[in-house]
């Protein structure tokens, strides 16, 4: 009787360490917004302007540190384009901010979404130059690395 109760004891014992890992595991798993692994390197994708208009655009990200964003932008549209417009920003979870960087006093501003993937960024962009000024809606894509 003895023997049985010490292996009734061992399984409670294994059933409860077995429910604490696994409410550690869900409750580690459900935390803050995981930040992107590399949104580094050369995105391409289309744009829509604020009148409907179609075009093109690149984005070449150079560096990235999770903090802190350097890289190229450019982009054709039908009465607007720009060549590549050296860009800074920073990732804040899912979220990718890039503004033009001094001492160019042409305002760029990028405000994009990676997704979970890691492959794909969206979101909105405006651009003043001394032609014409442009703004609307930008979806880009990333080859996968190998």
């Amino acid at each position: 009787m003895t023997r049985l109760r010490k292996l009734s004891a061992s399984a409670g014992l294994a059933v409860r360490l077995i429910k604490v890992l696994g409410l550690a595991l869900a409750l580690f798993s459900c935390g803050t917004p995981t930040q992107p692994n590399s949104i580094a390197g050369n995105w391409s994708g289309t744009l829509t302007d604020s009148s409907g208009r179609s075009g093109s655009a690149t984005l070449a990200l150079t560096d990235d540190r999770h903090d802190i964003l350097l890289g190229t932008f450019s982009y054709l549209a039908a009465d607007c384009s720009a060549g590549a417009k050296p860009v800074m920003g920073k990732v804040s979870g899912a979220q990718v901010s890039l503004s033009q960087t001094p001492p160019d006093p042409i305002p760029t501003a990028l405000q994009l979404t990676v997704d979970s993937t890691d492959q794909h960024l969206t979101g909105s962009y405006s651009d003043a130059n001394g032609n014409c000024s442009s703004s609307g809606t930008i979806a880009l894509t990333k080859p996968p690395s190998n």
